[in-house]
């Protein structure tokens, strides 16, 4: 009996290897992000390929990433709802056709992620007033990736499932008062980006805070089919001005346009309109800072101004002020 009490070791690992591989495709599902580099010293990058960039990622953008239901995002949108889609009636199915092995819908209630069930980080991000989309390490808050700034160099991403499509690019710094600015990159490896981006480019976008741009990819055709697009664009953050001994936290999102697809010119292969007028229809200003009420429920705001009252006695005392002021200045 004490025999077949004692444990297996071959079992106890293949037990815990089933569960890692849980974990790791639970992680899988909710994130479209490779890090490649993350948060590299100048002396660590001096030598390395691409020594501009202290980090460097690869996004995939997908459609179970969606944040406002017309895009592809990069990371689950967590601390917000995202309006279910259902890909199996009109008009999610047309309007998502383009993409295949999707399911039956798409967005979710992402509301107390991560973490909606562990009652204990919910209640400590709630005494902080805030939410666990900012309060844990690993979230990613509406979608967005969390990095570091640092003074003399970038952090580049490799933008991926973008096509003909418009990209939403969207950045916000711990710091409210740190610059940030976009624009796009050019790896040494050329294989993984356009080689000449003079051929079609794109002035850098600045902002101090919150950054936002929207623009075209500038993927061009491949061959001579109309549906067929390259899928080169890269992109870095980094600070231009007023960087001096900067390592400044800050988070980024990516997202691509979503439109009604249309039929190509050979009648079979479903592809992205022009998406211009996409910019438009986008919520600009769902920052990470965003999740957080300007005011909690219990919030008192402070006494700016108060009325006294100090009797006559002072009234007295201020009028024997105003005539001894008068009669200096008469003598």
């Amino acid at each position: 009996a004490s025999d077949r009490r004692k444990r297996n070791p071959k079992k106890a690992m293949r037990s815990s290897t089933v569960v890692l591989c849980f974990l790791a495709l639970a992680s899988a599902a909710l994130a479209s992000v490779t890090v490649i580099r993350n948060d590299l010293t100048d002396e660590q990058i001096e030598s390395m390929a691409n020594p501009e960039c202290s980090s460097i990622f690869m996004v995939q953008l997908e459609p179970k990433h969606t944040i406002q239901g017309n895009d592809i995002g990069m990371l689950q949108p967590q601390g917000i709802n995202v309006t279910v889609i259902n890909l199996q009636t009109s008009p999610g199915r047309e309007y998502w056709r383009d993409w295949s092995g999707l399911g039956n819908s798409l967005g979710g209630d992402y509301t107390k992620e991560p973490f909606a069930n562990d009652l204990q980080r919910q209640a400590l991000a709630k005494a902080k007033f805030s939410v666990t989309a900012l309060t844990e390490a690993t979230a990613t808050p509406i979608g967005f990736q969390s990095s570091t700034l640092r003074e003399r160099s970038a952090v580049c991403v490799y933008v991926r499932g973008l096509g003909r499509r418009w990209v939403e690019i969207m950045a916000e710094t711990t710091n409210k008062n740190q610059q940030i600015c976009v624009k796009d990159w050019k790896p040494e490896d050329t294989s993984m980006g356009r080689a000449n981006l003079a051929s079609n480019p794109f002035e850098e976008a600045c902002a101090l805070g919150n950054l936002y741009a929207c623009r075209g990819s500038g993927n061009g055709h491949t061959g001579t089919t109309d549906y067929q697009f390259e899928d080169k664009l890269n992109l870095k953050f980094y600070c231009k001005d007023s960087c001096e001994d900067l390592i400044e936290g800050f988070r980024f999102r990516i997202a691509g346009a979503q439109k009604m697809p249309i039929l190509s010119a050979d009648g079979v292969h479903y592809m992205q309109p022009d998406s211009e007028n996409w910019c438009l229809a986008r919520k600009s200003d769902d920052f990470p800072s965003s999740l957080l009420s300007a005011y909690p429920a219990n919030y008192n705001p402070p006494v700016v101004f108060s009325s006294l009252n100090l009797g006559a006695s002072t009234t007295v005392v201020s009028v024997l002020v105003l005539l001894l002021s008068i009669l200096a200045l008469l003598w």
